[in-house]
């Protein structure tokens, strides 16, 4: 069983640890099966994904869960209980990006083609 994690994720207004989440009824699922070096965001309401598929170049947008980047920088996205969107993981993504409670992106999580900038960022 895994202790509850004491690293605490910044959000630029607040700090939001697992324990604390609003979402989450179970407090230990999102902690499920952290890896060991990997950066990890939960997202809310007020801190959500943004993403464009890379097969279909379809946007969409993520507001519950967690997201883990490895070492090597591929994502691997959770649902609330723990368990792993395959769909959104790995590869699937041709751009992403973390984006706060103002619209603005969060430091250090976002990987965005230029091409993508209107379907992340729509006018």
């Amino acid at each position: 069983m895994l202790e509850k994690p004491r690293r605490a994720l910044i959000d630029r207004r607040k700090i939001l640890t697992f324990a604390q989440h609003p979402r989450v009824s179970h407090r230990g699922a999102l902690a499920r099966h952290l890896r060991v070096g990997s950066a990890v965001i939960v997202l809310s309401d007020d801190v959500m994904l943004v993403y464009v598929l890379a097969e279909s170049g379809v946007r969409g947008q993520l507001t519950s869960g967690r997201i883990e980047r490895g070492p090597a920088g591929t994502l691997d996205i959770f649902d609330i209980l723990g368990n792993r969107f395959d769909y959104l993981s790995g590869g699937r993504l041709r751009s992403w990006c973390v984006v706060g409670p103002e619209g603005k992106p969060v430091d250090g999580w976002r990987e965005i083609r230029p091409e993508d900038v209107p379907k992340i960022f729509p006018q």
